[in-house]
């Protein structure tokens, strides 16, 4: 039998887009992999180097990275003439002239920047599916920073309960399961109530641990992450954007990727230099760590790091202001 791959981003959206294509397609098997785009090209790259029996491969929520665009095509390029279907949904801004070198070598490639991509998949397969409906909802509100749907806090925290691929697979299993999202946050609830305590206790760390950087009238904060944290990256990045009363959240991952929120200040124009991308409010890139800044990092010493990563943007910030005032 011929194989069905789904490489999706490692969040709430990237695990609700997986469900929807699944459900929407009827597929009985798949291999998942959960990414973030700054790994979707190493990814590919090991699929297509071991690619065997595989029919399609679906990819969501990830948009390409500006540094590995002619590689990415090359790739895809690959798969698709060793007849692989590859079908393409995401929500984050591309670039114009990403969009005529992706759309040549995939089978189709599926964009809208209105919805979260749990909801462009639904609105490619089938709109009316009210299980579909649902869920995008409920992703939305998480991933586009509405928070206008009640279910979302409660999903959010079931997701980041643990950050493994083994526990991302059950999510979807049980979501699959179930086709109910009360049901399903009847079987979620007893993990996030057993680890309530723990993240009132990490909030508290990880305003202690913040450092702000101010440039002009823009006030940015930021921190380490830990892979073992239970707080979701936009739910962290929101409380400190009130505690601090800042413009601009950095949360850092110890492998150098970051994650950018904002209310207002459009991040993914930071985002992109810094080899990423997004949407205005949420985007995400990653900055060239030393071994020595690892270290500071892994023994909790990352003050040093962060502080080298918020002048970094700063810097940036700056460029972006001086820019507009000379135009």
């Amino acid at each position: 039998m011929k194989k069905n791959i789904i490489v999706t981003h490692v969040d709430a959206d990237g695990i609700g887009s997986l469900v929807n294509i699944v459900r929407l397609t009827k597929i009985r098997e798949y291999t998942a992999y959960y990414v973030n785009p700054e790994d979707l090209y190493n990814k590919l790259y090991e699929i297509a180097r071991d690619i065997k029996d595989v029919s399609r491969i679906f990819i969501s929520d990830l948009a390409p990275n500006r540094d590995k665009i002619k590689d990415l095509v090359m790739i895809l390029k690959d798969l698709s003439e060793k007849d692989v279907e590859i079908f393409w949904f995401d929500h984050h801004i591309w670039d114009p002239m990403w969009i005529e070198e992706i759309k040549n070598v995939v089978a189709k490639l599926y964009l809208d920047t209105s919805t979260c991509a749990t909801g462009v998949v639904k609105n490619a397969l089938d709109p009316k599916d009210d299980f579909a409906n649902e869920l995008e909802k409920i992703i939305c509100s998480i991933d586009l920073w509405r928070f206008d749907d009640p279910r979302s806090p409660w999903f959010t925290r079931i997701v980041s309960y643990k950050n493994t691929d083994d526990w991302r697979n059950l999510v979807a299993s049980k979501l699959l399961e179930t086709y109910d999202p009360y049901k399903f946050i009847e079987w979620g609830r007893r993990f996030v109530e057993e680890s309530i305590d723990e993240e009132l206790s990490e909030y508290d760390k990880y305003l202690r641990k913040s450092q702000t950087y101010k440039i002009s009238d823009i006030t940015i904060v930021g921190i380490v992450k830990r892979e073992r944290s239970k707080i979701g990256t936009s739910q962290l990045a929101h409380y400190l954007l009130s505690a601090k009363n800042a413009d601009i959240a950095v949360i850092i991952r110890m492998n150098g990727s970051i994650s950018l929120r904002s209310r207002e200040y459009n991040v993914r124009e930071i985002a992109v230099k810094l080899g990423g991308g997004g949407h205005k409010l949420a985007a995400g890139g990653r900055v060239n760590l030393s071994l020595i800044d690892k270290m500071l990092m892994r023994i909790g010493l990352e003050k040093i790091v962060v502080k080298k990563i918020l002048n970094i943007i700063g810097d940036i910030v700056s460029q972006k202001a001086s820019h507009e005032t000379d135009h």
